[in-house]
Protein backbone atom coordinates (compact mmCIF):
# COMPACT_ATOMS: atom_id res chain seq x y z
CA UNK A 1 0.00 0.00 0.00
CA UNK A 2 3.07 2.68 0.65
CA UNK A 3 4.48 1.31 -2.48
CA UNK A 4 1.29 2.67 -4.43
CA UNK A 5 1.14 6.17 -2.25
CA UNK A 6 4.59 6.61 -2.93
CA UNK A 7 4.10 6.17 -7.05
CA UNK A 8 1.03 7.98 -7.05
CA UNK A 9 2.57 10.82 -5.02
CA UNK A 10 5.30 10.89 -7.53
CA UNK A 11 3.10 10.98 -10.42
CA UNK A 12 0.89 13.76 -8.69
CA UNK A 13 4.39 16.03 -8.16
CA UNK A 14 5.72 15.32 -11.79
CA UNK A 15 2.37 15.99 -13.14
CA UNK A 16 2.43 18.96 -11.56
CA UNK A 17 6.17 20.53 -12.27
CA UNK A 18 5.73 19.32 -16.14
CA UNK A 19 1.99 21.42 -16.59
CA UNK A 20 4.46 24.72 -15.44
CA UNK A 21 6.85 24.05 -18.02
CA UNK A 22 9.59 23.37 -15.55
CA UNK A 23 10.66 20.63 -12.46
CA UNK A 24 11.23 22.30 -8.97
CA UNK A 25 15.03 21.80 -9.65
CA UNK A 26 14.94 24.46 -12.49
CA UNK A 27 12.93 26.66 -9.95
CA UNK A 28 14.71 30.16 -10.24
CA UNK A 29 16.63 30.99 -6.63
CA UNK A 30 16.48 34.81 -7.96
CA UNK A 31 12.98 36.75 -8.31
CA UNK A 32 12.13 38.21 -11.83
CA UNK A 33 12.53 41.49 -9.53
CA UNK A 34 16.04 41.33 -8.70
CA UNK A 35 17.21 39.85 -11.81
CA UNK A 36 15.24 42.71 -13.61
CA UNK A 37 17.28 45.35 -10.93
CA UNK A 38 20.40 43.78 -12.40
CA UNK A 39 20.07 44.01 -15.68
CA UNK A 40 18.72 47.75 -15.60
CA UNK A 41 21.72 48.25 -13.62
CA UNK A 42 24.05 46.78 -15.99
CA UNK A 43 22.39 48.64 -19.22
CA UNK A 44 20.32 51.67 -18.04
CA UNK A 45 16.63 52.37 -20.68
CA UNK A 46 13.23 51.12 -21.10
CA UNK A 47 12.25 47.99 -20.38
CA UNK A 48 10.54 46.58 -23.00
CA UNK A 49 9.88 42.65 -21.99
CA UNK A 50 11.16 40.13 -20.44
CA UNK A 51 10.94 36.64 -19.93
CA UNK A 52 12.02 33.19 -17.86
CA UNK A 53 13.27 30.18 -20.15
CA UNK A 54 14.57 26.94 -18.75
CA UNK A 55 17.91 26.35 -20.50
CA UNK A 56 20.74 23.87 -20.59
CA UNK A 57 22.61 25.79 -17.51
CA UNK A 58 18.77 26.42 -15.24
CA UNK A 59 16.57 29.22 -15.33
CA UNK A 60 17.32 32.20 -17.44
CA UNK A 61 15.65 35.54 -17.37
CA UNK A 62 15.98 37.94 -20.49
CA UNK A 63 14.87 41.55 -20.37
CA UNK A 64 15.15 43.52 -23.58
CA UNK A 65 16.00 47.28 -22.92
CA UNK A 66 15.80 50.02 -25.39
CA UNK A 67 19.01 51.85 -24.81
CA UNK A 68 19.64 55.76 -25.90
CA UNK A 69 21.63 55.24 -29.02
CA UNK A 70 18.14 53.02 -30.11
CA UNK A 71 20.22 49.71 -29.50
CA UNK A 72 17.71 47.22 -27.91
CA UNK A 73 20.08 44.79 -25.75
CA UNK A 74 19.01 41.53 -24.51
CA UNK A 75 20.37 40.98 -21.18
CA UNK A 76 20.73 37.82 -19.95
CA UNK A 77 20.53 37.00 -16.18
CA UNK A 78 21.04 33.39 -14.87
CA UNK A 79 18.33 33.05 -12.05
CA UNK A 80 20.24 30.70 -9.80
CA UNK A 81 23.47 32.52 -9.76
CA UNK A 82 23.05 35.64 -11.04
CA UNK A 83 25.23 36.04 -13.71
CA UNK A 84 24.87 38.37 -16.41
CA UNK A 85 25.49 38.11 -19.97
CA UNK A 86 24.77 41.03 -22.25
CA UNK A 87 26.20 40.11 -25.70
CA UNK A 88 22.95 40.19 -27.81
CA UNK A 89 20.73 42.93 -29.24
CA UNK A 90 17.00 43.07 -31.29
CA UNK A 91 17.18 43.68 -34.87
CA UNK A 92 13.22 42.91 -35.59
CA UNK A 93 10.07 41.67 -33.28
CA UNK A 94 7.48 40.16 -34.65
CA UNK A 95 4.42 39.37 -32.92
CA UNK A 96 0.54 39.58 -33.51
CA UNK A 97 0.49 43.09 -32.98
CA UNK A 98 3.00 43.46 -36.06
CA UNK A 99 6.65 43.66 -37.00
CA UNK A 100 8.81 46.63 -34.79
CA UNK A 101 12.50 47.11 -36.32
CA UNK A 102 15.20 48.54 -34.11
CA UNK A 103 15.51 52.27 -35.21
CA UNK A 104 19.98 51.81 -34.63
CA UNK A 105 20.94 51.48 -38.40
CA UNK A 106 24.36 50.25 -37.89
CA UNK A 107 21.91 46.81 -36.24
CA UNK A 108 19.54 47.34 -39.06
CA UNK A 109 22.61 46.49 -42.08
CA UNK A 110 23.31 43.25 -40.29
CA UNK A 111 20.09 41.64 -41.34
CA UNK A 112 21.84 41.67 -44.97
CA UNK A 113 23.93 39.02 -43.65
CA UNK A 114 21.26 36.20 -43.43
CA UNK A 115 21.32 33.87 -46.35
CA UNK A 116 17.93 32.24 -45.29
CA UNK A 117 14.79 34.27 -44.39
CA UNK A 118 12.52 34.64 -41.34
CA UNK A 119 10.04 31.92 -43.11
CA UNK A 120 12.59 29.42 -44.05
CA UNK A 121 14.53 29.26 -40.73
CA UNK A 122 10.75 29.46 -39.37
CA UNK A 123 9.82 26.13 -41.17
CA UNK A 124 12.80 24.77 -39.66
CA UNK A 125 11.84 25.45 -36.33
CA UNK A 126 8.45 23.68 -36.77
CA UNK A 127 9.80 20.69 -38.20
CA UNK A 128 11.29 20.36 -34.37
CA UNK A 129 8.67 21.83 -32.50
CA UNK A 130 4.98 21.39 -33.97
CA UNK A 131 2.80 24.52 -32.90
CA UNK A 132 2.32 27.76 -33.32
CA UNK A 133 4.85 30.61 -34.13
CA UNK A 134 3.57 33.50 -30.97
CA UNK A 135 6.76 35.53 -31.49
CA UNK A 136 9.32 35.75 -33.22
CA UNK A 137 12.59 38.00 -33.62
CA UNK A 138 16.22 38.42 -35.43
CA UNK A 139 18.96 39.17 -32.86
CA UNK A 140 22.63 39.18 -32.85
CA UNK A 141 23.44 36.51 -30.30
CA UNK A 142 27.52 35.74 -29.58
CA UNK A 143 28.02 37.95 -32.60
CA UNK A 144 25.65 35.40 -35.06
CA UNK A 145 22.95 36.42 -36.60
CA UNK A 146 20.03 34.33 -35.46
CA UNK A 147 16.27 34.21 -35.87
CA UNK A 148 14.55 33.30 -32.60
CA UNK A 149 10.78 31.81 -31.87
CA UNK A 150 8.50 31.37 -29.32
CA UNK A 151 6.44 28.60 -30.41
CA UNK A 152 3.26 27.00 -28.73
CA UNK A 153 2.74 23.30 -28.48
CA UNK A 154 0.12 21.47 -27.10
CA UNK A 155 1.88 20.37 -23.41
CA UNK A 156 4.15 23.36 -23.45
CA UNK A 157 5.99 26.59 -25.26
CA UNK A 158 9.32 26.33 -26.78
CA UNK A 159 12.15 28.65 -27.71
CA UNK A 160 13.91 27.81 -30.36
CA UNK A 161 17.21 29.88 -32.26
CA UNK A 162 18.21 29.56 -35.92
CA UNK A 163 21.62 30.73 -37.64
CA UNK A 164 20.28 32.90 -40.28
CA UNK A 165 23.44 31.95 -42.83
CA UNK A 166 23.15 28.10 -41.93
CA UNK A 167 19.54 27.32 -41.33
CA UNK A 168 20.39 25.07 -38.16
CA UNK A 169 19.14 24.98 -34.92
CA UNK A 170 21.74 26.18 -32.55
CA UNK A 171 19.66 26.47 -29.24
CA UNK A 172 16.15 25.23 -27.76
CA UNK A 173 14.55 26.17 -24.05
CA UNK A 174 11.31 25.99 -22.33
CA UNK A 175 9.21 29.36 -22.27
CA UNK A 176 8.28 29.46 -18.01
CA UNK A 177 6.96 33.03 -18.05
CA UNK A 178 6.92 36.56 -19.12
CA UNK A 179 5.46 38.67 -21.97
CA UNK A 180 7.50 37.07 -24.31
CA UNK A 181 10.71 36.58 -26.06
Amino acid sequence: MKGRIRVAALIVMFAGAHSLGADAATKPKISQEQAQTMALKAVPGDLRRWDLENEDEGPVYHFDIKQRNLRIMSVEVNGTNGKLEQDEFVIQHGDARGVQKTKNAEDLAKLKSAKITKDQAQANALKKFAGTVEQWEAKMDDGKLVYEFLIAGKAQKNVVAVDAKSGRITETSTFVAGDGI
